[in-house]
C-alpha cells in the first residue's frame, strides 16, 4: 500500500511540474518517451519517475517543498500531522494543503494558520476524500454497466462538472441501477456494498 503512495505521490509531482512548465500533451508525452521511453507516466517504474522528475527540475519545475515544512507550534502539530496523512492517503503533494491555506485564508506558508483555520483544511481534505471514494464508486459502476463517464454526464443535462459535486456523485450511484437495470443484476453496488 506505501508503494502504490508512494507512487502516486511521484506521479502528482509530475503533473504538477509539468503544469508549472505549461506543457500542452504532445511535448508531456513527447518528454516522457525521451526521458524514459513511455508514453504514459501510469507506465513509469520508479527509476523512470525520478529521471522525469529530475529533468522536470532541471527545467526549473519546483516540485515538493524545499526541505521539510517549518516546525508548527504543539498546538498545531497533530492538525499538521493530520494533513500530511489526508495528503498521502489521496496521493497529493504538500503544495496541495499550501494552495489551500492560500487560496482559503490568504497566507503563503500552511505553517502559519491558526488551529480554527488548520481545522477547517482538515475538513476540506475530507470532504475532497468523500468525494474521491464517490467516484470511485461510480467509476467501478460503470466498468460493470460497461458504460463511460459521458453516459452520466448525458443523465446530468451535459454538465462536466458533476464529477466533483458530492450530491450528483450519491445520486448517480443509487440511480445507475435504475438507468441501466440489467448490467447491476446481481451485483452488490453503492450503499449495500458496505453491509
Amino acid at each position: 500500500m506505501a508503494t502504490a503512495a508512494v507512487r502516486n505521490r511521484e506521479i502528482a509531482k509530475i503533473k504538477i511540474a509539468v503544469k508549472q512548465l505549461g506543457m500542452d500533451d504532445a511535448t508531456y508525452r513527447d518528454m516522457l518517451f525521451t526521458v524514459a521511453r513511455v508514453r504514459s507516466a501510469a507506465n513509469l517504474d520508479w527509476t523512470g519517475r525520478k529521471q522525469v522528475i529530475d529533468h522536470l527540475k532541471s527545467r526549473g519545475a519546483k516540485i515538493g517543498w524545499q526541505g521539510k515544512p517549518a516546525k508548527p507550534s504543539s498546538t498545531n502539530a497533530a492538525l499538521i500531522a493530520k494533513i500530511g496523512a489526508q495528503l498521502a492517503e489521496m496521493g497529493l503533494p504538500w503544495e496541495y494543503a499550501q494552495g489551500m491555506a492560500r487560496h482559503m485564508f490568504k497566507l503563503a506558508k500552511l505553517e502559519w494558520c491558526k488551529a480554527e483555520q488548520l481545522h477547517k483544511i482538515v475538513a476540506a481534505l475530507a470532504y475532497e476524500q468523500e468525494k474521491r471514494t464517490l467516484l470511485a464508486e461510480v467509476d467501478r459502476m460503470l466498468q460493470i454497466a460497461g458504460k463511460t463517464r459521458a453516459d452520466i454526464t448525458a443523465h446530468n443535462r451535459g454538465n462536466p462538472d458533476w464529477t466533483r459535486n458530492k450530491q450528483v456523485l450519491t445520486q448517480a450511484i443509487a440511480l445507475m441501477p435504475i438507468w441501466w437495470p440489467g448490467a447491476f443484476v446481481g451485483q452488490q453496488t453503492g450503499a449495500a456494498r458496505e453491509h
